[in-house]
């Protein structure tokens, strides 16, 4: 409202319809139909580290074919510089952690499949959240989470080609750190 009044009672970013007779009587703009918002880069970020991954599919066996996966982010700086010049460091800060890993097996056989992938993300701190009246960051603990899946693909019928796959994320239900 401030910044409406501001403006002496328009924005050119803003896109209101009409105001009704009510909207007039109350003083009111009318409905808000759009936010013409752009997005606008202020500040660089730079990041280093390294990604690596691993995939290997094991040979067929008598119960079907395995593939193992994995991947892994370590990140070694993030940082962003604000037009001023001011540098930041944002590894363990506002949700950037240091490592995130996952790991997973998935199977085939026939029209079956299912799959298992373990996901890893190391502490951070959030820093609209405090632990203390001193101001020190609320600091997630690093935590493990599960996620499975069942599969079949239709190879005939009016549904060839047509895979269902239901899945449950965190199936252990671990409650976040």
């Amino acid at each position: 409202a401030r910044l409406w009044a501001a403006n002496h009672g328009s924005n050119p970013r803003v896109v209101r319809a009409a105001p009704t007779p009510a909207d007039t009587a109350a003083g009111l703009p009318g409905v808000l139909v759009e936010v013409l918002g752009t997005y606008q880069n202020l500040t660089s970020r730079e990041t280093e580290g390294v990604d690596l991954g691993l995939n290997y599919r094991v040979p067929v066996t008598p119960i079907g074919r395995f593939t193992l996966n994995s991947a892994l982010t370590y990140a070694s700086n993030i940082r962003t510089n604000d037009e001023k010049g001011n540098v930041t460091q944002l590894i363990r800060n506002n949700g950037d952690p240091r490592v995130k890993a996952t790991g997973g097996v998935s199977w085939q056989w026939k029209n079956w499949g299912a799959g298992v992938q373990e996901r890893y993300t190391s502490d951070y701190g959030i820093s609209a959240a405090y632990n203390s009246r001193a101001g020190d960051p609320w600091i997630m603990e690093p935590y493990w989470v599960t996620n499975a899946n069942v599969a079949y693909t239709f190879r005939s019928g009016p549904f060839r080609g047509l895979r269902v796959r239901v899945g449950a994320n965190n199936v252990f239900d671990e409650a976040p750190p």
